[in-house]
């Protein structure tokens, strides 16, 4: 499986693990000029912007986000809270971990972060 397709299967399994914990997906991949947040999810009253990392085993999730994306990270979220006229909703980060095999078969398992950074 290449990275691109893991990544985005990646993203499907992230997207279906909120959803069944109540969240409610209010956007996914939202571009802007920072980057990029992967989904956007509503979790009660609060926004929740959610990274999603893709790796073959825990050992590989430590080095996956550095400062320059946590950086890119908040000024997309505050960029897509600005242009949804959103900017009195609170909201919060999230890091969601994918750990599959490399062939994208077999059990999958996710590591949540609350507020990573």
């Amino acid at each position: 499986m290449k990275t691109h397709e893991r990544g985005r299967r990646g993203e499907e399994i992230a997207r279906a693990w909120l959803e069944g914990r109540g969240f409610k997906i209010v956007c996914t991949n939202f571009h802007c000029r920072h980057g990029e947040l992967d989904i956007v999810a509503r979790d009660r009253e609060s926004l929740v912007f959610v990274e999603v990392k893709c790796r073959r085993n825990r050992q590989a999730v430590v080095q996956a986000i550095g400062p320059k994306k946590v950086r890119n990270l908040k000024r997309s979220a505050l960029w897509f809270l600005q242009k949804q006229r959103w900017t009195d909703t609170d909201y919060r980060f999230m890091t969601l971990y994918v750990i599959m095999p490399v062939d994208g078969s077999g059990p999958v398992a996710i590591d949540a972060l609350e507020e990573p950074f």
